[in-house]
């Protein structure tokens, strides 16, 4: 009896493992099939496939509208994002950990607040804030905003690592002659690469993925991020769907590649822990 009760819950439990990964992969495949469909399908055709199958439409794509400057621009952006948070967010977060402050719950729950607020309700004041340091149009404004955004996430995730390793392995490293930067730097740090590593994975998606402030604040088009200009495919009077899901899916192509690249370094250090 017992064993099948086991049995039957394995069975609930790859049920549900099913049926979440069909929810999260469906969208993904119905931006694949409709980049691959004719202009006259995806507005005439009521089938899900497409009725000729439009491989083309990847070079069209460039054709129609060169990506290329969009995808830089979004790279500079997410990348600059990225290295401004860690930059910030490993010796705030270390000290956070490491150092007795007056008022350290009370910065604790300010960066939690931060991370509470919607970007929408600040959109005003950022714009006059940015137009009066002459910084609109320009991608540094795009990448403080998105830094700003997500500090709060890094120093929390990140001073949450650097709780768990000793604090006796701050003070071999500073007998063995570090001082406290380096041995956060060369000690600490290294033993929390999983949460350096996730922090930089969530920076870098969500500049990637920033539309709102983009939008706001940038005008020229050489300038523009991907995610403004993939709004090159809608017209006045229509929206070439088929292009746009095909741009759309070649986007996520960079956050796809530097998850590869993080993944193995982020397992080696979630096994390995506290042993280096």
């Amino acid at each position: 009896m017992n064993a099948l009760k086991r049995q039957g819950w394995i069975g609930i439990k790859w049920a549900f493992m099913i049926t979440m990964i069909i929810l999260l992969v469906f969208p993904f495949f119905i931006m694949l099939i409709t980049s691959l469909k004719t202009k006259s399908d995806v507005y005439d055709n009521l089938s899900i496939l497409p009725t000729k199958w439009m491989f083309s439409n990847y070079v069209d794509i460039w054709k129609q509208v060169d990506l290329f400057p969009f995808f830089m621009n979004s790279l500079k952006i997410s990348v600059g994002s990225m290295v401004l948070v860690l930059l910030i967010a490993i010796p705030a977060a270390y000290a956070l950990s490491r150092m007795k402050m007056y008022g350290k719950n009370a910065i604790l729950s300010l960066l939690l607040i931060i991370q509470m607020f919607s970007p929408i309700v600040i959109l005003v004041p950022l714009y006059k804030m940015f137009a009066s340091y002459h910084m609109l149009d320009n991608l540094w404004s795009l990448v403080i905003v998105n830094s700003t955004f997500s500090i709060s996430f890094a120093v929390w995730f990140i001073r949450s690592f650097f709780n768990s390793v000793p604090v006796d392995i701050d003070e071999a490293a500073q007998i063995d002659g570090c001082n406290r930067f380096q041995a956060m730097i060369w000690v600490v740090a290294p033993l929390s690469g999983p949460a350096i590593a996730t922090s930089a994975i969530f920076t870098f998606i969500n500049a990637w993925n920033e539309f709102l402030f983009a939008l706001t604040f940038i005008q020229t088009d050489t300038k523009m991020p991907l995610t403004v200009g993939l709004f090159s495919f809608a017209g006045r009077y229509d929206v070439q769907w088929h292009y746009m899901m095909g741009a759309a899916l070649l986007s996520s192509i960079p956050v796809l590649v530097l998850f590869l690249l993080i993944h193995k370094h982020l397992v080696n250090q979630l096994m390995t822990g506290s042993v280096k």
